[in-house]
């Protein structure tokens, strides 16, 4: 029997078992592992597509490295590996949503700068700064649109201009985890924006700024690896998060806070564990 011939639960256990599971799913992302696609064959490639819980299972992640460029502003603009977009599975990813993970590994050894020519890359095309930026944003800008979830490793990068896009719409969007505020022009994501991700509920955020608008209301799940106050984890629980169900959040070194006396008191309920050094409070709401 040929392998086409097999049923599709035979073909996903198959799929599972050759395919090397990464690292597990960034929290609270409610999937199973993501799986790496960029090196199995095409053929693979169709029967994740064609099977829905397979699918499920998925997560696509895009590397991208920064290349210098002297001479223009100091600034690291974003050149994409192209090759991971080239075939027909990419293009047929826009039917369905899809888990997305972008992250900026270590620069390959091709693209290091010689001795001889401290300022040139050893392999850089010749393609102008603006082009590079260009192409990272045609690529990406299908897939985040249409992503159900989305992890940026590194917030620099230009595609978070998407999510600062007030036109723009999220609609398949469940599970988001941000890791800096600004993306490489140093704009801010927005509450425009990300208020039309309407299936939006699970957040993880890597920092805590009080100018940063998003549509906390929505969410029933949300984890803030950053420090915070007990005084300003209070009001922004009751103000901001009124469907919260289960959270995470640093509130600092327990020495530096009367928690007894404090009127949060009644929502926490799993108590403290200290992780890098600060005192982790898993807060679980009322609802």
């Amino acid at each position: 029997m040929h392998a086409q011939e097999l049923p599709f639960d035979i073909l996903e256990r198959v799929f599972l078992s050759c395919v090397t599971l990464d690292q597990a799913a960034p929290q609270p992302a409610p999937y199973c592992a993501p799986i790496s696609l960029c090196h199995v064959s095409q053929w693979w490639r169709k029967v994740a597509m064609d099977s829905p819980r397979l699918w499920e299972r998925l997560t696509l992640e895009v590397e991208t490295f920064r290349v210098p460029f002297r001479g223009f502003q100091g600034k690291r603009y974003i050149y994409p590996k192209t090759a991971e977009f080239s075939d027909w599975w990419w293009a047929n990813a826009k039917k369905r949503p899809l888990a997305l993970s972008i992250r900026e590994p270590e620069m390959p050894e091709e693209l290091e700068t010689t001795r001889d020519t401290p300022s040139k890359p050893k392999a850089l095309p010749k393609i102008k700064p603006s082009a590079l930026i260009s192409i990272g944003t045609f690529l990406l800008s299908p897939m985040i649109v249409s992503a159900r979830s989305l992890h940026v490793a590194h917030g620099h990068l230009d595609n978070l201009r998407i999510l600062c896009n007030p036109h723009a719409e999220l609609p398949n969007l469940q599970c988001l985890t941000l890791s800096d505020l600004l993306d490489i022009y140093g704009s801010r994501i927005t509450y425009s924006t990300l208020a039309k991700a309407p299936l939006l509920r699970y957040v993880h955020l890597a920092f805590y700024d009080t100018s940063f608008t998003f549509p906390y209301n929505q969410l029933t799940h949300l984890f803030v690896s950053a420090r915070m106050s007990c005084y300003s984890l209070r009001v922004f629980l009751t103000q901001e998060c009124p469907n919260l169900i289960v959270g995470a959040f640093d509130i600092g070194k327990p020495t530096h806070y009367d928690l007894q006396g404090s009127p949060m008191k009644e929502l926490i309920e799993d108590g403290f564990s200290f992780f890098n050094g600060f005192t982790t409070v898993t807060i679980r709401g009322r609802g």
